[in-house]
């Protein structure tokens, strides 16, 4: 997730972000034993995103984001 991820955000692709973010922490995938640092890049990606305060952190990240984007 990491290159591909940052590189998602900084083109303001937030639907592909989401969706990749989706499959990587689905139910199958999160049963793997990944390393410490690719759980963290994970998790820190799951914040952006994160469902409390109606998607707060991701409004602002949206907000910040240079025209065009695509939003979720």
């Amino acid at each position: 997730m990491g290159y591909i991820g940052r590189q998602l955000r900084r083109l303001g692709n937030f639907n592909s972000y989401l969706a990749l973010l989706s499959a990587l922490v689905s139910s199958p995938l999160a049963r793997l034993d990944w390393s410490k640092a690719v759980t963290d890049a994970l998790r820190e990606h799951a914040e952006v995103m994160d469902t409390a305060h109606s998607y707060k952190n991701y409004r602002v990240l949206l907000q910040q984001a240079t025209p065009p984007t695509v939003p979720y």
